[in-house]
């Protein structure tokens, strides 16, 4: 039996052995005001003690001091665990939050299985309910969810599943919350919610749960389309994080992921060393989902100026940085201006080691590239923080675009890894081969599709993306 099932069935227990208040003495009329989640910035922090993944997280936890510092550090909802078996939880945690701070929205987090339920939620002060749709059928959902808003509650309707899409599409609910962990082992793909978002053709305000511990988690979160955060154990153990995610929402946010993930029908094609505005209208023509631009040493090197000329394209826009990019006074003046001036989309760290961190002031969406040699690099993938990382070939002259190959055995280790992302002589003789034999999620290719060193040749692009066309024909 799942984790979760047991969860349900002990659930099942209590309700049938201590009621729908499991014991607690509950108001029989509410005594605080109803206040809506949807806020700005929308950041739901957790109050939470334990939890069957993590064990004990903060077991001497004071529920109305914690809500006290989320609020302080710009929380503007807090969300509270009233399951007691599992999470020791509780609805008196609750109460104690809502009648300190009555004007704070406080959404309760619980398995919730009876429409009667609701009505003990309504009485005990939340403004809203956790609602999730894999455990419950349609006809359930629909009960349980018409009585929170026949209260004015919010409902957040959580879906893990394209299984739990389908329900929610009958509902339509104004707030779904797509939920990283699955719930069957408890494991996080901070990609899933992602995936699942693109399914939600209906208007809704979409909330990221689980799997946050950082800033670069919630940047990723909120590059990815998401208008809020749903945070546990991060904040639980440091409420400090909450200010500086709450100083990411003050800034422009590139939708990077959101935009590259759009479509599914063949791999993501990046092409790199991008120095002429021709290039990039050819480019766009082709349905390139990716372009990049070289702001480090690089017969391809381009400057912010020409970013600038370009203006809005359909691909996303990188800047492929190295550690030269940041030591070099005038390189790094070019980087802080395309980063600051939100020039691109995202960046393309490469070369970096795995420790490193892009500072607060440059901190955007980015992915990490590695240069590997040998098998024992590719260790060094899991090391990385980054959502993905691009495998490159090694060169001892030059950071990239050497038109190197990566052996065969490498870039099947790699894929075992992590989604396959791969650069590294990749042209029209073996881009066919390539998806074939590995079905990498991305390609780069750079030097084999071009005249000269940045001058993209336009009779190479159209037979590279025929031989992209042809292998998807094929595969």
């Amino acid at each position: 039996m799942s984790i979760l099932m047991k969860i349900i069935e002990d659930k099942r227990k209590d309700l049938k052995h201590m009621g729908y208040s499991h014991g607690v003495e509950i108001p029989e009329k509410r005594r605080v005001p109803i206040v809506s989640v949807k806020q700005n910035p929308l950041i739901i922090c957790e109050i939470k003690r334990t939890s069957p993944s993590k064990g004990t997280i903060k077991a001497d936890i004071d529920p109305v001091k914690q809500a006290e510092k989320y609020i302080k550090k710009g929380a503007r909802a807090v969300s509270v665990l009233t399951e007691k078996r599992y999470f020791s939880g509780s609805l008196r945690d609750l109460m104690l939050i809502k009648n300190r701070f009555p004007n704070i929205p406080v959404l309760r987090k619980d398995f919730i299985l009876k429409a009667e339920e609701v009505d003990i939620s309504y009485r005990a002060g939340a403004d809203a309910i956790l609602l999730i749709a894999s455990i419950l059928s349609l006809k359930e959902l629909y009960k349980i969810y018409r009585r929170a808003r026949r209260y004015k509650m919010d409902v957040l309707f959580e879906v893990h599943s394209e299984e739990d899409i389908k329900k929610a599409y009958d509902i339509k609910p104004e707030i779904i919350g797509i939920n990283s962990r699955n719930l069957e082992d408890f494991s996080i793909d901070l990609f899933n919610p992602l995936k699942l978002k693109k399914l939600i053709n209906w208007k809704a305000t979409t909330i990221f749960e689980s799997g946050i511990k950082g800033c670069e988690d919630a940047l990723f979160a909120l590059s990815s389309g998401f208008h809020g955060l749903l945070i546990g154990e991060a904040v639980v153990k440091n409420p400090a994080l909450i200010e500086d995610i709450v100083s990411i929402y003050k800034r422009p946010i590139s939708n990077f992921w959101e935009r590259l993930f759009k479509k599914d029908e063949r791999p993501l094609v990046k092409i790199c060393g991008i120095t002429r505005t021709k290039d990039v209208h050819y480019l766009e023509k082709k349905g390139v989902d990716a372009m990049g631009f070289i702001f480090a040493p690089s017969p391809r090197m381009t400057n912010s100026n020409f970013l600038k000329n370009i203006g809005e394209i359909n691909a996303v826009k990188v800047a492929v940085i190295t550690p030269d990019s940041l030591s070099d006074k005038n390189l790094k003046k070019e980087t802080e201006i395309i980063i600051e001036e939100n020039l691109v989309d995202a960046v393309q760290l490469h070369g970096f080691p795995p420790s490193f961190r892009l500072s607060n002031k440059l901190l955007m969406p980015y992915y990490n590239a590695l240069r590997v040699k040998g098998l024992n690099d590719i260790k060094n993938i899991a090391l990385y923080n980054s959502q993905r990382v691009l495998i490159d070939a090694f060169d001892t002259h030059s950071a990239g675009g050497t038109g190197k190959s990566i052996p065969d055995e490498i870039i099947y280790e790699s894929s075992k890894i992590t989604p396959l992302w791969v650069a590294g002589g990749i042209g029209v003789n073996n881009i066919k081969t390539i998806i074939k034999r590995f079905k990498p999620e991305l390609v780069d290719a750079s030097s084999s599709l071009e005249k000269s060193p940045g001058i993209k040749d336009h009779s190479k692009l159209d037979n590279f993306f025929e031989e992209i066309k042809n292998a998807k024909a094929t595969h």
